[in-house]
């Protein structure tokens, strides 16, 4: 969202960054249903938490969209 001044969905990710970020939410999301996960604590979150996450970061991210939008057309940049 921040690595653009327009509309993000007109403006693709390289596949380096794309792939990079969803490896990291995968291993993220799957790494406590691991052998190795209880052995250093952690448990798989549940299903509405993982949820209630998704949903905040989709808020955020569009509460930076319209913050970005305004701040450029405030300021004649975009």
């Amino acid at each position: 969202m921040i690595r653009t001044a327009g509309n993000p969905f007109r403006s693709r990710p390289s596949r380096v960054l794309l792939v990079s970020v969803l490896a990291v939410v995968t291993l993220a999301i799957s790494f406590p249903c691991t052998p190795l996960g209880p052995l250093l604590g952690f448990i798989p979150l549940p299903g509405a938490v993982l949820t209630a996450i998704a949903g905040l970061a989709a808020t955020c991210l569009l509460v930076v969209q319209y913050v970005k939008t305004w701040f450029y057309r405030r300021h004649a940049l975009l």
